[in-house]
């Protein structure tokens, strides 16, 4: 009974990865496939932006370079479903695999405390190439853990490595090995055990001197790329730059609107969760340090709940089977008996069962591209894109959650701004271009500036509200009732739209209630 219901629970967990990436739509998706397909079909390294006219010819520097071109031959030879699989897989094993790292064993429990861990961030799941951070975090934990041998100064840099070849999150990398030897150091010094609630480790300083090798030897292999040193300067930019996060959702606390209250659940369980086997001295010095500081991170911005999801899923697994021993060593009868064992059986299996027909029949299997329901789920111009298809090419200045979008549809054209403009991209040294972005759209002066550039058409929504708060989301209707929403989250008309409407030298061609178009009269 227990390898079936176990099946089923990874099942069900494996589909419902799938079904919420499948669901959901990354507006980066186009830059991305289009570097990929830049270098495999022109055999050349793009190390200079060739997709926007505010930064053409200029050097980025594309931390997701590696699965970058990845991406593409998957996308390409496979399709899009391929695609999402690929990206679905290091959230499904990196999960599974970090109650191994701490427990050595997947247990039903387990299963159950990482489903109700993904579920609690399942509005960060979307397929793109942040997803395989589980994956690696999880393997870098297991090598932690295991630092005894000199075979962590080998399976660190390694790890660290592929990391840094996929994705720019490895920075975090570094950040667990100095929470790991923070931590191991503390537990040296607390040789006599003086410390209370936490597990003894060994005082011993060799995996210290390993965790540390290890660690130096990742910093320096990460060298090995297109890009050589440049490559930490710029991930440094995404700690030290902070303007960003005033415009994108992701990377604002948890805390403010719109509050997604699955992660505060998240917390609000795993918090006595922690407590709990802190008490019972199930968890050690670095155990807490890693815990706390995944907490932090995860309510100061939105995308770290995923972290907390992942340290949180073995300490939800550790505290339940705690409590359920409790509970059968109280009441040994019922727990023990034949009758209890299969009702529990019984509904565990059909609900599990039920899942996954629910799961599997959600899925979309389709182009991502050729899906206009989800697309304008999305809010991206599928209208204005085709229309502007039809007409002559010329450089556009485009809302800034469509770049990606506009890459893909209309690569012959050259726009304004895309997600690789968000941190490091500058319009002058004052200035980031993101920045610029939002003084182009808000500032009085906008419309002025634009017209001594090259821009032909400007391509902007009906509404930048771009987020929406359904009519069933009671808490944030409570927490933030209309008229009570952020600064900037209420307009509805710029001074940039205001001024094309009353400027004589642009003309309104194209609105749908999504996007609206002007063209610049010649």
């Amino acid at each position: 009974m227990r390898r079936l219901l176990r099946f089923l629970l990874i099942t069900t967990f494996i589909l419902f990865v799938v079904r919420l990436g499948s669901n959901s739509f990354d507006p980066d998706l186009g830059w991305h496939l289009q570097f990929g397909q830049s270098f495999w079909q022109n055999h050349i390294f793009p190390f200079t932006d060739l997709a926007t006219w505010s930064h053409y010819g200029q050097i980025w520097i594309n931390h997701e370079w590696g699965g970058d071109l990845l991406l593409w031959p998957i996308y390409h030879h496979f399709g899009y479903f391929a695609l999402l699989v690929a990206t679905s897989l290091p959230i499904i094993v990196g999960f599974l695999f970090v109650h191994w790292s701490f427990r050595k064993k997947i247990t039903t429990s387990a299963l159950l405390a990482s489903f109700f861990s993904l579920w609690s961030v399942e509005y960060i799941i979307i397929p793109r190439l942040a997803m395989v951070t589980p994956l690696f975090l999880a393997v870098l934990l297991a090598s932690l853990e295991r630092a005894r041998s000199a075979w962590v100064c080998l399976t660190i840099p390694l790890t660290m490595y592929a990391w840094s070849l996929l994705h720019g999150s490895w920075a975090l990398g570094f950040i667990v090995i100095g929470i790991y030897l923070t931590g191991r150091f503390a537990a040296n010094l607390n040789r006599d055990d003086r410390l209370p609630f936490w597990k003894k480790e060994a005082a011993e300083w060799r995996p210290l001197i390993y965790m540390f090798i290890g660690g130096g030897l990742a910093a320096l292999v990460i060298l090995i790329n297109p890009y050589g040193s440049a490559l930490y300067r710029e991930i440094w930019q995404y700690f030290n730059q902070n303007s960003f996060k005033n415009f994108i959702d992701e990377w604002r606390p948890s805390y403010t609107f719109p509050i997604y209250w699955q992660s505060l659940v998240l917390v609000g369980i795993s918090l006595p969760a922690f407590a709990l086997t802190a008490i019972r001295r199930q968890l050690t010095i670095t155990h807490t340090f890693l815990y706390l500081a995944f907490l932090i991170a995860g309510l100061q911005a939105k995308r770290n709940m995923m972290l907390l999801a992942i340290i949180s899923a073995p300490l939800l697994s550790t505290a339940g089977t705690t409590v359920w021993g409790k509970i059968r060593k109280k009441i040994p009868d019922i727990a023990q008996s034949m009758f209890v064992r299969k009702t529990i059986f019984f509904f565990g299996t059909s609900a599990a069962i039920l899942a996954i027909l629910f799961n599997l029949l959600e899925i979309q299997t389709g182009d991502i591209w050729k899906n206009t329901a989800l697309l304008n789920h999305f809010n991206m111009p599928v209208g204005a894109i085709q229309f502007l298809a039809r007409e002559p090419s010329g450089p556009i200045f485009n809302y800034f959650s469509w770049g990606g979008y506009l890459d893909w549809n209309l690569p012959q054209d050259k726009i304004f701004i895309d997600g690789r403009g968000t941190v490091t991209w500058r319009w002058n040294q004052n200035q980031t271009l993101l920045e610029k972005y939002w003084q182009l759209v808000y500032d009085p002066k906008g419309l002025t500036e634009l017209n001594k550039g090259p821009t032909r058409y400007i391509l902007l929504p009906a509404t930048l509200t771009d987020v929406s708060v359904p009519e069933n989301d009671y808490l944030n209707r409570w927490l933030f009732p209309p008229g009570k929403w952020p600064y900037y989250y209420q307009f509805t008309e710029t001074k940039l739209e205001k001024e094309l409407d009353n400027s004589p030298r642009w003309k309104k061609i194209y609105s749908d209630g999504m996007a609206n178009i002007w063209e610049k009269i010649i």
